[in-house]
């Protein structure tokens, strides 16, 4: 959800770029929104001196072998 609603139908589906659905998400906002969502990641999102983000991601992989 986002500000109370739920995200439009199919945001939950992959872009074309292969990066979720935020991009697509993002683009369809009016400019309005855009400008909010992008004070409000300015004012939360810490990044370092150069502007980059640092993610941390953790991956688990199992495979299974039947004798």
């Amino acid at each position: 959800m986002h500000g109370g609603k739920p995200f439009p139908k199919g945001s939950q589906q992959a872009g074309q770029d292969g990066q979720g659905p935020a991009p697509d998400y993002v683009a369809a906002l009016a400019p309005a929104a855009r400008d909010r969502l992008r004070d409000v990641l300015r004012a939360t999102v810490p990044t370092r001196p150069d502007g980059s983000i640092a993610l941390t991601a953790r991956a688990w992989a199992v495979q299974g072998r039947r004798p």
